[in-house]
């Protein structure tokens, strides 16, 4: 079967407030936006070009006009679900063309995903994401820390306890054992449901938490190393959850795989989905695709962008994001 790319379009969205980073501050992100023609039906796609994530210029689908699908041995836990062959394509690229399929798929009730997803099923539980001024009580948030002074980011965090919140802490590999002890001193560890990634090495947080009583009972979570350590989990101390941007680092293949893998073993790690300032139409995918894993997850990223999301709904007071049917990305 042949299936056509065509009306591709850059569309740039707001970043508001602005997004603090190393290098200074950002204010937009962009999408590459286009439509693929299956059959007789018309997808609308789009890849995520978030500029701390991706490089437009090296870019494969631009140059795809058609391409050739074989629906007739479909695996979901495959690359575009073994029904395409490109090569060099982008793990955001990647996550779109699958997302385009999917949507095929569940217009057209093929079989191969009832055993994986209720269709019908697009809400799943998140953490809030800690923006300046927020009054947020008795939820769980996300809160990087390492960006102000370590007597902030105690404070911070001590406000946040007392309104009865558990928080997630990321570190971003900011961080050395001393700037953490102080973020973390008189600090109700109770509290803090795990930290990403504090150091640059998992050797200094085993050191950390080995050689404190007061520390010992923290917990990890693997965010930006994910790829590096996906094979050595095992030497990681206290790993409570692995942070993955299907965007990024997994795509949706990669997410179904994951999830057929973790099934056929015992392990303690919770599986959290994180966007990655995504439009609306890739949040909404993610969101149907956290039913794989009943977790609560890293999918906040709308509040920087609230203008650009017009059909999915959050209720802040259950932290529920509630998206739409992927049948909707169908033009015609």
């Amino acid at each position: 079967m042949k299936a056509l790319l065509d009306n591709f379009q850059y569309i740039e969205s707001e970043i508001h407030p602005p997004l603090k980073h190393k290098d200074g501050l950002v204010n937009k992100t962009k999408n590459l936006s286009y439509d693929l023609k299956i059959d007789h039906l018309l997808i609308k796609g789009e890849v995520n070009l978030f500029p701390l994530f991706f490089n437009e210029k090296q870019l494969c689908l631009p140059s795809q006009r058609e391409l050739n699908i074989d629906f007739k041995n479909i695996d979901l836990t495959r690359p575009l679900f073994n029904t395409i062959e490109i090569n060099n394509l982008h793990t955001n690229e990647q996550f779109s063309l699958e997302q385009a399929l999917l949507t095929y798929l569940i217009r057209t009730e093929h079989q191969s995903l009832k055993e994986y997803l209720k269709t019908d099923d697009v809400k799943c539980l998140i953490n809030d994401l800690f923006l300046e001024n927020d009054n947020i009580h008795n939820k769980v948030i996300k809160y990087k820390i390492g960006r102000n002074s370590p007597k902030e980011d105690n404070n911070n965090i001590k406000e946040f306890i007392k309104n009865k919140n558990i928080l997630r802490l990321d570190g971003n590999q900011m961080l050395n054992s001393s700037s953490l002890k102080e973020i973390l001193k008189e600090i109700d560890l109770s509290y803090v449901d795990y930290i990403e990634e504090p150091f640059q090495s998992i050797d200094e947080w085993n050191s950390f938490i080995n050689d404190s009583d007061d520390f010992k009972d923290l917990s990890f979570a693997i965010d930006e190393n994910f790829k590096s350590y996906k094979y050595k989990l095992d030497q990681i101390h206290n790993l409570k959850a692995i942070i993955i941007k299907p965007t990024r680092d997994l795509s949706i293949s990669g997410l179904f795989k994951l999830h057929q893998d973790i099934s056929k073993q015992n392990h303690s790690y919770q599986i959290i989905l994180s966007s990655s300032f995504d439009n609306e139409m890739t949040l909404n995918t993610l969101v149907f695709i956290a039913q794989l894993f009943n977790n609560r997850h890293g999918l906040g990223t709308f509040k920087y962008m609230k203008e650009d999301f017009k059909k999915m709904k959050y209720e802040r007071d259950t932290q529920k994001l509630i998206g739409y049917p992927l049948i909707e990305n169908i033009i015609n």
